[in-house]
């Protein structure tokens, strides 16, 4: 891919080195705005090897940073606005597996994030318009 190839996302942060790693946990962080859902993973966090990755897709953006502590959810009561947290890597027998890899995209609308597992499943993160969406395939 080129600079000018408009398949190649905005990347922020330094993106994790995945392969070979073991999936130790994946969290969606939802958006919730007075009971109804907006986004069903506006944060993801990544556990490989015992290390944290906070992912974030935005405005076709994808941004990426290590933390050192584990995600918990939280709530702006006074907005109406909560954060759950959805345990994707025990909902869908990720725990354990490896990453053999990951692909990142832009599209017209946003990005998406690829993730490619030893047992040949994937798990697709696709951001557009500010809203993220995920399938497991």
């Amino acid at each position: 891919m080129t600079a000018l190839d408009s398949s190649v996302p905005d990347i922020t942060g330094a993106p994790p080195i995945l392969s070979g790693r073991t999936c130790n946990g994946l969290i969606c962080e939802q958006f919730w705005d007075h009971g109804a859902l907006h986004s069903a993973a506006s944060v993801i966090y990544v556990k490989a090897d015992e290390i944290w990755h906070r992912l974030v897709l935005d405005a076709g953006i994808i941004h990426w940073r290590e933390q050192s502590v584990s995600p918990e959810p939280w709530e702006v009561a006074e907005e109406g606005w909560a954060y759950p947290h959805l345990d994707l890597a025990n909902q869908e027998e990720l725990i354990g597996l490896e990453f053999t890899g990951y692909v990142m995209r832009a599209s017209e609308s946003g990005c998406s994030v690829e993730f490619e597992f030893s047992d040949s499943r994937r798990l697709i993160f696709q951001e557009a318009r500010d809203v993220v969406t995920w399938a497991v395939i």
